[in-house]
């Protein structure tokens, strides 16, 4: 278990208490990110874009000290939002991403499509009852990760530092794992750390996208995960 401070930034419908059981098992020293909007305290605060999970994230970083980051899905999306508009120095804070939001599959944006043409409040969720904050995702979050997505653009190569680590699960159901993979591969720089999970989801063949979760994985699974991740934070 690692001694430095890390904050954890979770993703759209994972509630912090399961970041939290995470978190705990890669150091005592944590914190955990209550995005604008996925708060299961307050489920009735809302959202309008992507710029208030950026805005409240920055105020964070700003107001406390962090020796490393770690963001799941969307938490990874703004993670790299910030590494790219320059609030996070790789060079100072190492940054782990898991599963990161960085590109979906072509039909993840349907809900998107569904959003633009009825003004319906929200969508249910997919997700497994343990892991979600909102059973019917308001469309304000929704809307705020296609935001952030586009936001994002073409180019990938700000992932290209030794600092930044990036896991991704090869049959994810949500992030385009195989484009992502290609598109890093193609700046064919050394300093890239990209490590592809393959191991079978617990929780069901459609939950691969939870691929770093306890919950999710054997003992087995876990521990190497874990230790790739914690290896990476402590050098």
């Amino acid at each position: 278990m690692l001694n430095q401070k890390i904050l954890f930034v979770p993703g759209l419908n994972l509630n912090p208490n399961q970041m939290e059981s995470f978190a705990s098992k890669v150091t005592s020293n944590y914190d955990i990110m209550i995005l604008p909007g996925i708060n299961p305290q307050n489920k009735k605060q809302k959202i309008q874009s992507f710029e208030e999970w950026v805005e409240a994230l920055v105020l964070k970083i700003q107001s406390e000290s962090f020796d490393s980051f770690v963001g799941f899905s969307l938490g990874g999306l703004l993670l790299a939002t910030l590494i790219k508009r320059g609030h996070i120095n790789p060079d100072q804070n190492k940054v782990t991403l898991l599963a990161p939001a960085l590109r979906i599959f072509p039909h993840s944006w349907l809900p998107e499509k569904i959003f633009n043409l009825i003004k319906i409040p929200g969508m249910i969720s997919l997700q497994k009852s343990q892991f979600i904050v909102h059973r019917v995702t308001p469309r304000g979050l929704y809307m705020g990760l296609y935001e952030g997505i586009r936001k994002i653009e073409d180019d990938l190569s700000f992932l290209n530092h030794q600092n930044i680590q990036c896991f991704l699960h090869e049959r994810d159901e949500l992030v385009w794992s195989k484009q992502i993979s290609n598109e890093l591969s193609d700046l064919n720089e050394q300093n890239i750390k990209l490590q592809t999970l393959k191991h079978k989801a617990l929780l069901g063949p459609h939950l691969h996208h939870l691929c770093f979760h306890p919950d999710n994985l054997t003992n087995n699974d876990f521990e190497a995960f874990l230790g790739q991740m914690t290896q990476f934070l402590d050098t």
